[in-house]
C-alpha cells in the first residue's frame, strides 16, 4: 500500500518521530501478494513473509512455538514449526540477496565490468546447504571465556584460511569442497572476522582505560543478562502458553540475541532490544492489567508505543522511539539522532567517552526491566519463586533502593530527553544530492 496516496496529509516533516512505522502495523494472516521466482519452480510470497516476520517480532502468529522452545524449551525436542520457520526466513535472505546481487551487477555495468556482472549469476540462488550443524564454538558469544577463547579461535580460524584459499582458485583440502561443505566455511570466515573485530574492540578499550581495564566487568554484565533471559525463560513456562507467557519467552530471546550482538559491536542489537522493550511492556501489562492487555492483543492497530503507554512508560517515549529507529531501515530512518539519545540517557551523558557505552547503558537498562517485570509476573503464581526472582536481582543491584532505584533514574532521565530531535535522515540518494547542490 503507498501510504503516500492512501493518506494526503502524511508528509516527511519535522512531526515524523511522532509517527509509528509501518512495519508495525497488522494484516490479516491470508495475506499473501505476488510471488516471486526463485530458481526453476520456487515461488516466495515477500508480502506474506512480511506479514510473518511482524507477527513474529511482535510476539504472535504461527510461530510462536519456535521462540518459546528457544527460550525455555531445549530440551523438549524440536518444534513442529521449526523446519518451516527456518524455509521462512531462508525466503527472506534470498530475496534480499537477490536485490544485492542485482545492484552489484548494475554497479559492476556502470563501471565497465560486464564479465564482473555476469559472474554475480554463475551461481544458483538455492544450493544444498548440508545436514551437518557448525560446530558449537563457532556459535558462542564473542568474550574471552568462551567465543573468544584459544580454543575456539583456533578452529574458525583455520576454517577462515582455507575459505581465503578456496577463494584464490587453490585446493587446501587437497579436492574441491562438496556445496555443504563451503556452506559451513562460509559461515565460519564470517564468525571469524566478528571474533577479529571484537578483539580489536577489547584492546582499544584496554589502551584507553590503561590500569582500570577489567575484563571481569563484561563477565558480570554476561551473567547479569543471562540471567534476564533466563528469568524470562522460566517465567514464561510457569505463565503458559498464552499471550502473557509467549511476552516473556520473547523478552528472553531478544535479550540473549541483543546481547550477543552487542558483544560483537553490532547496531542490530538495538533492533532486537526494541523488541524486547516492546515485549517486556507486553508483559508488565498482562501482569497489571489483563483485562486492557486482551483488548490490545485484540487490536489490528496495536503498536509498540501502545504496550508502553498502557504499562505506564510513557517516560520512556525517547527510549523506544530511539531503538525504532534501529529497528527499521528505509529512507527515513535517523540512526544519528536516534545514537546521540541513547548518549544523553546516561548518567554521563555529557562525556566524550558515552558514545562508545550508550549501547551497553540501554542495554542494561532493559536487562533491569526485564529482570523487574519477570518477578512481578509469578506474583499469582508463586510467591516464594518470586522472591527469589527478587533475591537473584538484588545480587546485581546492592545499593539501597535496589532495582527498582535504578529503573526510576533510568526513568528520569529518559523522560528529560522526550521530544529531542532526531536530526537528518540517515540515507541520502543521488537525487537528494542533485537537488541540494
Amino acid at each position: 500500500m503507498d501510504r503516500d496516496k492512501a493518506d494526503p496529509s502524511f508528509h516527511f516533516g519535522a512531526d515524523i518521530s511522532s509517527l509509528d512505522f509501518w512495519e508495525d502495523a497488522r494484516r490479516v494472516d491470508e495475506f499473501q501478494g505476488p510471488s516471486v521466482l526463485i530458481g526453476k519452480d520456487y515461488r516466495v510470497f515477500p508480502g506474506s513473509s512480511m506479514n510473518l516476520s511482524s507477527e513474529f517480532l511482535h510476539g504472535r502468529g504461527p510461530f510462536v512455538d519456535v521462540f518459546r522452545w528457544e527460550a525455555s524449551e531445549l530440551l523438549l525436542g524440536e518444534p513442529a514449526g521449526l523446519a518451516e520457520s527456518t524455509q521462512w526466513l531462508t525466503d527472506i535472505l534470498t530475496l534480499n540477496l537477490r536485490q544485492i546481487r542485482l545492484c552489484l551487477a548494475t554497479l559492476a555495468e556502470e563501471r565497465g565490468k560486464p564479465n564482473l556482472a555476469r559472474s554475480l549469476f554463475s551461481m544458483p540462488e538455492r544450493m544444498y546447504g548440508g545436514r551437518e550443524a557448525p560446530v558449537a564454538h563457532s556459535l558462542f558469544p564473542l568474550i574471552p571465556q568462551t567465543g573468544l577463547s584459544s580454543g575456539a579461535l583456533r578452529g574458525i580460524r583455520d576454517a577462515a584460511l582455507a575459505y581465503e584459499q578456496v577463494m584464490l582458485g587453490k585446493r587446501p583440502a587437497g579436492r574441491l569442497y562438496r556445496d555443504d561443505e563451503m556452506v559451513r566455511l562460509f559461515f565460519y570466515e564470517r564468525r571469524a572476522r566478528a571474533a577479529r573485530w571484537a578483539q580489536q574492540f577489547l584492546k582499544a578499550e584496554e589502551e584507553a582505560l590503561g590500569d582500570q581495564f577489567d575484563l571481569r566487568g563484561l563477565a558480570n554484565r554476561d551473567v547479569q543478562r543471562i540471567m534476564a533471559a533466563e528469568m524470562a525463560g522460566l517465567a514464561s513456562v510457569w505463565l503458559g502458553d498464552n499471550p502473557h507467557g509467549n511476552a516473556a519467552a520473547m523478552c528472553s530471546s531478544a535479550l540473549r540475541s541483543a546481547h550477543w550482538l552487542w558483544l560483537e559491536d553490532d547496531d542490530r542489537s538495538m533492533a532486537l532490544l526494541r523488541v524486547a522493550l516492546e515485549q517486556c511492556a507486553r508483559l508488565k501489562v498482562w501482569t497489571s492489567k489483563p483485562e486492557r492487555a486482551q483488548r490490545l492483543e485484540e487490536s489490528a492497530t496495536t503498536t509498540p508505543k501502545d504496550w508502553m503507554n498502557a504499562a505506564g512508560w510513557r517516560r520512556l517515549a525517547s527510549l523506544n522511539r530511539a531503538l525504532g529507529e534501529f529497528a527499521h531501515s528505509h529512507a527515513r530512518i535517523r540512526r544519528e539522532g536516534a545514537r546521540e539519545i541513547l548518549v544523553k540517557m546516561q548518567p554521563n551523558g555529557e562525556s566524550p567517552e558515552a558514545i562508545h557505552t550508550a549501547r551497553g547503558h540501554a542495554l542494561d537498562g532493559v536487562t533491569a526491566l526485564i529482570m523487574a517485570e519477570s518477578s512481578n509476573s509469578l506474583s499469582e503464581i508463586s510467591i516464594v519463586m518470586q522472591r527469589e526472582f527478587e533475591r537473584i536481582s538484588s545480587d546485581f543491584f546492592p545499593d539501597p533502593g535496589g532495582i527498582q532505584a535504578d529503573l526510576e533514574d533510568l526513568l528520569s532521565r529518559a523522560m528529560s530527553l522526550k521530544g529531542a530531535p532526531l536530526g537528518e535522515y540517515s540515507f541520502r540518494g543521488p537525487a537528494l544530492d542533485a537537488e541540494n547542490a
